[in-house]
Formats: structure tokens, sequence, C-alpha cells
């Protein structure tokens, strides 16, 4: 079959829009009240994580492939010094992860500051979506002929923009709550032993919970462990999938942070609305090295955000 030249063409468009918007020069940082322009700058620590994991500055990484005519996905090479990358701080407000950067996650504090960059690496694309997303409407638009199937288009486009927006609402004041508990100050900032193992229970400002009916709902469980083994893989991630047999999906933020003899993991979730935290059922995946590779494995397969060891691949 050959390839639908108006469906490359709209391929095309969508790509090099994405493009334009990740090498954008004018990029503002988003550190709050900051006007500069942003710099791009690694999510997870290039120095003591990324060189851990790469085959001569080489990554593995899920990508888009187009194989006419249509596009796979598959995985891909990706230079280490694109791998996590975003356009998120500027130069000087991407020195607050300077010791993140060097030494690892040593404290508490570190703990909030490698969720808080990732929160805005998440934040960073999801608005990407919504660069892409008129493009695809419009080309839906201008296709189709029935007059009713447009204006059914149409209410999916609003509903989806409407649900696209309170996401990164919520997704902004979490990065909020967190940087203003970084800057109150107060957090540990004592070395974490060996196998350390932190629960964090954050309590969201009232804004943030002001559409929702628990007003507990939104509050922040943030477990960390350091394990004493090399994980091959990298993720600064938020996925949604099924723990359950009834299909109730749960939203979970992901951090695996590998370095040459352990590795740090993170996973952050709404207390009252995900099944992590009924009945401490987090403890499940974090406690036991066999869940712990599952929940890592599972997430890889419904998230593009990870970065593996070529070596592990083959």
């Amino acid at each position: 079959m050959r390839p639908n030249k108006e469906a490359i063409e709209f391929d095309n468009s969508v790509e090099n829009a994405v493009k334009k918007y990740l090498n954008n020069k004018q990029a503002y940082c988003m550190y709050p009240g900051c006007n500069m322009h942003a710099i791009s700058s690694h999510t997870i620590s290039k120095k003591i994580s990324l060189n851990q994991i790469s085959e001569n500055g080489i990554l593995f990484s899920p990508e888009s492939k187009r194989m006419y005519p249509e596009k796979k996905y598959g995985i891909g090479e990706i230079g280490i010094n694109d791998a996590s990358t975003f356009k998120g701080f500027c130069k000087i407000h991407d020195e607050i992860f300077f010791s993140v950067d060097k030494n690892g996650i040593k404290s508490q504090k570190d703990v909030f500051l490698q969720v808080y960059r990732v929160l805005n690496f998440i934040i960073f694309n999801e608005n990407v979506i919504n660069k892409m997303a008129p493009l695809f409407y419009e080309k839906l638009n201008t296709s189709l002929k029935n007059e009713n199937i447009k204006k059914i288009i149409e209410r999916g486009k609003n509903t989806a923009t409407e649900a696209n927006e309170i996401r990164i609402k919520k997704l902004n004041k979490y990065s909020s709550n967190i940087l203003n508990i970084i800057n109150a100050g107060g957090l540990n900032s004592a070395t974490f032993d060996e196998e350390a193992f932190l629960t964090l229970d954050i309590t969201m400002d009232q804004d943030i919970q002001e559409n929702s009916h628990n007003k507990n709902e939104d509050n922040l469980i943030i477990v960390h462990r350091k394990v004493n083994y090399h994980i091959p893989v990298a993720m600064a991630t938020k996925v949604s999938f099924s723990l359950n047999t009834q299909g109730k999906e749960d939203e979970l933020f992901l951090i695996c942070i590998p370095y040459e003899n352990y590795s740090d993991l993170i996973i952050m979730f709404a207390k009252g609305k995900s099944l992590f935290a009924k009945n401490n059922h987090y403890l499940h995946y974090i406690y036991n090295d066999l869940n712990m590779l599952e929940l890592i494995e599972k997430t890889m397969v419904n998230s593009e955000d990870w970065w593996m060891s070529p070596r592990e691949w083959y």
C-alpha cells in the first residue's frame, strides 16, 4: 500500500510543530516569578546517572518510527545529551539542583528537589500536547463532511481541552506546593542510611483542593527507597494504569535514578484517590524487590519517558 500523501503531510506538520516548540529559544524559566530564558538541562543527572547506563554516549528510549504507510512505536537510540532534557529553568535556577546532580539523593530535601524537577518536566511535556492538539482537530474538521459528526468532534475537543487544562493546573499546584516546602526550610538534610526508606505525607494547600469533594484526596504521598543494586533504566514519568481487575486506573509518578552501584526510586500519588494508598498497598511494591521491578516494567510499557542501557536491551 502506497503512503497517503495527505496523511504524511499532516504527520510532518505535527512533528514540525513539536520540534519548533521543543527548540524554542525563547522558552522561559518555569521557576515562579522568573522571566529569564530557559536552558536545556537534564531531568536525570547526566554526570552521575545517565553516564552509568549509556554506551558510547548512547541510550535506548521509546520513539515513533515512520514505516510507511503508517508510524509504528519502537525503541531507538538517543544521545546522552538529549536524554531527559527540557527547557525548564534558566541557568540560575537550574543551579538549585546542583547537589542532586553532583551527589545524588542524599537527604529529604534532595527528594523534594528531584520531585520538583520531574513535575516541571511533565508539565513541559503536557504543554507540548497542548501545542499538537489544535493540529489534530483542524485535520479532523477539514476531512469530515457530516456536520453532526463535526459537532460531536467539537464537543469532544472542548471536553479534552478542559480536562487537559485541569490536569496542568493540578500539576502546577503540585509543583508550587513542593517548591514552597523546599523554600520554607526545615527539611531534614541528614544523609540517608543505606537501604533508606522514606514516606512523606504532603498536605496540599486549599487552592488545589477547591474542586475536591474530599478535601484530603489530593494530598500527596511521596515514597523514596534507596536500593543497593543497579537498575539499568532511568525514568521520570507520570502514568495511569489499572492495578486491579475492576479496571479503575491509578495515576502514579515514578522516578528511577540509576548510579554505578545502587539506585534511587521515588513514587508519588494522590492519597485519597489511589489504590496505592489504600491499606498501604504501595508497600507491596516498594519493600519487595521483584514487585518493585515489575512496577518499573509496567510503567515502561505505559510511558515514553525512560532511558535504558543499550547493553540491557540486547
